[in-house]
């Protein structure tokens, strides 16, 4: 599945549809891999992939329940696409960005940023 991905979406470049709208959201990171940060199957998003190794490829992976996954989205300049879910508490638009190094999931935090959603 990983290799579909990439084949669809280029190397490591997602081929983004025209954005349809642009919204202010929080934006926290996390750490793939960790099953303190997700669950006991820490790499396996809720889209059924390996995050963990689409990560490593380059592909930018965002959590949301907000959208679909699938969802293309360009989070301050960073383009990516929804393959995994957040813990059911959050439902207020939020969305996390996944990160393989636990120290560049703490250096990036809580931040606010334009969101550029594609479809």
């Amino acid at each position: 599945m990983i290799h579909l991905l990439l084949l669809l979406f280029g190397s490591n470049e997602i081929n983004y549809q025209r954005p349809v709208e642009t919204i202010q959201a929080t934006v926290t990171a996390y750490t793939l891999g960790n099953p303190a940060e997700t669950d006991d199957t820490p790499c396996t998003g809720s889209s059924n992939l390996d995050l963990c190794e689409l990560v490593k490829a380059g592909v930018v992976v965002y959590a949301s329940n907000a959208y679909e996954l699938g969802t293309e989205l360009t989070v301050g300049g960073i383009k990516g696409i929804v393959l995994d879910r957040m813990n059911r508490r959050y439902q207020n638009g939020e969305i996390d960005i996944a990160f393989l190094d636990r120290q560049k999931a703490l250096e990036w935090g809580r931040q606010q940023h334009a969101v550029v959603v594609h479809k």
